[in-house]
């Protein structure tokens, strides 16, 4: 009898702690440049909301390299991806806890992964690899970046902030 209440308590633990998981990512906002980052995939008419993995925030691949105007290059055969923004070139393969950055193996807390669909990453590895550092406000729950697009113009070196379309 003991066993079977025990078993049942559990289940129901499990369940609510699921539940407090999902809402946990539905209430967060991230900001680029005090701006409302959408991750809505216009290609594929879906909305692609930033999630909380082992307390690490995921987002969507395309939008995160989106912020730094970086095209990633998918690999199917092994399932990894790369991306180079001024000079730092990242590799990430899906659910394995290690990266390269520029040649050098790097521990993940969480490792890219593929969800409904689609590939998610770090937040925090990428935005900082690629020299932003995340801001978390904790009582409002929103993430913000501030980012800086490195452009050339005129063959001088001009900085101009990433805007969001």
């Amino acid at each position: 009898m003991y066993k079977k209440i025990t078993i049942v308590l559990l289940m129901t633990l499990c369940l609510m702690s699921m539940s407090v998981f999902a809402n946990e990512a539905k209430d967060l906002t991230i900001e680029v440049n005090g701006s409302a980052f959408d991750t809505y995939d216009f290609e594929q008419n879906i909305d692609t909301p930033a999630v909380i993995v082992e307390g690490r925030t995921l987002i969507p691949l395309r939008k995160m390299f989106g912020v730094f105007d970086v095209e990633p290059i998918w690999n199917g055969n092994d399932r990894s991806i790369e991306a180079t923004y001024n000079g730092v070139q990242i590799w990430l393969q899906i659910d394995n806890k290690v990266a390269i950055v520029n040649g050098v193996e790097t521990e993940l807390d969480v490792p890219a992964q593929i969800m409904n669909n689609r590939t998610y990453v770090p937040l925090r590895f990428i935005t900082e690899t690629f020299g932003v550092a995340p801001g978390w406000d904790g009582e409002n729950r929103v993430v913000s970046l501030e980012v800086i697009v490195e452009t050339e113009v005129e063959g001088e070196e001009d900085a101009e902030v990433f805007q969001l379309e």
